[in-house]
């Protein structure tokens, strides 16, 4: 199916599809998503046992036929209405690729030729895990029970997918649905602003297409506390090693030549829990480093998440659990670095990790600096000028902050990934205070005040004058030679090899 769209749509599109297919590659993440997966299907099948693909009875699936639009979907009856509903089933996994919402104006190159054919998609798995095994076995027999309904051989839709050797399933949902001579054209429902901020798909609306039930998906975030609300989430949030639980539906709809094809239709995506959302994405840099059918009748649909889902216990000590480490995030880290202590060589396998960081972090600082160089030279160091420095220096420590929380252990800190000693090089590289004095938690008092960097001298010393460099600091920077020869030195990890000798020198001396 995907392969007959990209036929249809030019080489700017295929790039953006290609580009939404990325995936997982770490078995560090797998562990750690594997054992969250678990407890997460186990709490939420317990909120809601009759609703999971993982524990459906297929011999007691009803198969319903609508008539607008003529399709053949799961139902079930409504005891107090005695009407037949859309019978929505639940799933959780770990996204492996997904190709979401928002859709902007560079998105397709020409939206009115690819209307029939736009839709959002996303594709879970879960690693092995006992659950998703049983909900991929329970589609596949839903598969089945749907190609009894037709003659043999007519009916397709179903695609053994695998995701390194695991089974996933991928469910999507179009933006637009045709619309036929007895179907209600007032029923469409507007696109919201995170799925089309620019207003591209609400101008392809029109009696021909609409944006109907089929097409609507809801996305949510369920904020665990003890009253177990669920707020709305843009569609731009979610990313690939995200863990979901998603609403769907399996829906047969004609195709041509007395054919028939069975759709894993998106109802809505339940987000569960993001932490390791961007672990995953480092971790993909590091490996470029390294069976009766009823009556025809119309279906009414139920929401894809209630408000009232009750929080069981599992899923409060999740909250505490995340509490607990956003509150150590603010700690001190208690390692320091003393002037003459002796820097051991990097483990081999957090090298590539510490090559990531601090070729992102160093990049960072010498843009920075040749910037703030370029309007001292240009005599545009004015008021304008200090507070276009005073912002990059803002973007770059929250760039820092979001590295420190991606590597952070329990403690919030890099020290779990890199070695003090390394950790201690580069911070002085970027101009700390006094390293036998400086800990991470003031790393951002320590790197834009210049008063600190002076290491206790009485005069405030001028950014742009070889001294500034040589403050404390155990590399002699001075000139843009010697920044971009330092630059290399740490990114090769060389500064390894290398001891610290006292302070007043600053020097590294090797061993």
């Amino acid at each position: 199916q995907n392969g007959r769209v990209l036929r249809r749509t030019s080489s700017r599109w295929v790039i953006y599809w290609l580009k939404s297919k990325q995936e997982l590659t770490s078995s560090i993440y797998d562990d750690r998503a594997v054992a969250l997966l678990s407890q997460f299907s186990e709490s939420r099948t317990q909120l809601k046992p009759d609703r999971q693909i993982s524990t459906l009875e297929i011999n007691d699936i009803q198969i319903a036929q609508t008539s607008e639009p003529r399709s053949w979907r799961l139902g079930e009856y409504d005891s107090d209405t005695g009407a037949m509903e859309e019978f929505s089933l639940r799933v959780q996994g770990i996204i492996s690729a997904q190709t979401l919402p928002p859709v902007t104006k560079g998105t397709y190159a020409d939206p009115l030729k690819f209307r029939p054919y736009m839709r959002q998609s996303i594709t879970i798995t879960g690693l092995g895990t006992e659950a998703f095994q049983k909900s991929y076995d329970n589609a596949m027999k839903i598969f089945l029970a749907f190609s009894n309904l037709f003659p043999e051989g007519t009916l397709s839709g179903w695609d053994n997918t695998t995701f390194r050797t695991y089974p996933c399933i991928e469910f999507n949902a179009r933006y637009f649905s045709r619309t036929t001579a007895g179907m209600d054209k007032t029923l469409s429902i507007p696109f919201g602003p995170e799925v089309d901020p620019d207003g591209v798909l609400e101008k392809m609306v029109d009696d021909n297409f609409i944006h109907g039930t089929d097409n609507h998906v809801e996305y949510k975030w369920r904020i665990i506390t003890s009253e177990g609300t669920i707020q709305d989430i843009s569609p731009n949030n979610l990313r690939i090693g995200d863990i979901v639980e998603l609403s769907v539906s399996f829906i047969v709809f004609p195709a041509k030549d007395k054919r028939y094809k069975m759709i894993p239709t998106l109802k809505g995506i339940l987000l569960l829990d993001n932490t390791h959302r961007s672990n995953a994405a480092i971790l993909r840099m590091k490996s470029r480093v390294s069976n009766t059918v009823s009556q025809t009748i119309n279906v009414k649909r139920r929401r894809a998440f209630d408000e009232d889902e009750e929080v069981d216990e599992a899923d409060r000590k999740f909250t505490r659990m995340k509490i607990s480490y956003q509150q150590s995030r603010n700690r001190a880290s208690p390692y320091l670095i003393t002037p003459g202590q002796k820097m051991p060589p990097c483990r081999r396998d957090r090298r590539p990790i510490i090559l990531a960081v601090l070729a992102y972090i160093n990049k960072a600082a010498l843009k920075h600096l040749r910037a703030c160089h370029g309007m001292y030279t240009a005599n545009t160091w004015d008021e304008r000028g200090k507070r276009c420095n005073m912002n990059i220096a803002r973007n770059f420590m929250r760039n820092i902050k979001d590295l420190i929380y991606i590597y952070g252990g329990a403690d919030g800190s890099l020290f779990d990934i890199l070695h003090p000693s390394v950790l201690s090089a580069y911070i002085a590289f970027l101009g700390s205070p006094a390293i036998s004095e400086g800990v991470l938690p003031e790393l951002a008092d320590a790197l834009w005040r210049p008063a600190l960097w002076a290491g206790g001298n009485e005069e405030e010393p001028d950014p742009f004058e070889p001294e500034f460099y040589s403050c404390r600091m155990p590399l002699q920077v001075r000139t843009w030679q010697e920044v971009t020869w330092s630059y290399d030195l740490i990114i090769r990890g060389d500064i390894c090899k290398h001891t610290l000798d006292t302070p007043t020198n600053g020097r590294l001396i090797g061993t």
